[in-house]
C-alpha cells in the first residue's frame, strides 16, 4: 500500500483541503512532501516492491521533501520585512 503512487497523492490532495479549511501554512510542506513521493514511485508502479526500496526509505524520502518544501516556501513566501512594525514610542508616557 505505501509503495503506491496513488495513495501518495490522495494523502496530498487531502493535505491540501486540510490546508485550505485550516489558517496557517503547517501543511502545505506535507502535501509537497507526500506529492514528490507520488512523483517518485510513479515510474515504478507496482514492481516498487521487488526493489531494494523500503518503508524507512520512503518515510526519509518524505521527510527530506517536506523539509525542502517547507524551506523553499519559507524562502518565497517568508515573513517581509515590512509585516511587522516596530514601535519606539509609548503612548502612556507623554
Amino acid at each position: 500500500m505505501l509503495y503506491d503512487p496513488i495513495w501518495w497523492l490522495v494523502a496530498a490532495v487531502v493535505l491540501i483541503v486540510v490546508e485550505m479549511t485550516v489558517a496557517g501554512p503547517e501543511y502545505i510542506g506535507l502535501s509537497i512532501g507526500a506529492a514528490t513521493v507520488a512523483l517518485v514511485l510513479w515510474p515504478f508502479g507496482a514492481s516498487i516492491e521487488d526493489m531494494a526500496y523500503s518503508v524507512p526509505a520512503l518515510v526519509v524520502l518524505f521527510a527530506l521533501a517536506t523539509l525542502a518544501g517547507w524551506l523553499i516556501l519559507r524562502r518565497i513566501v517568508g515573513i517581509r520585512p515590512s509585516q511587522s512594525k516596530v514601535i519606539t514610542r509609548d503612548i502612556n508616557e507623554s
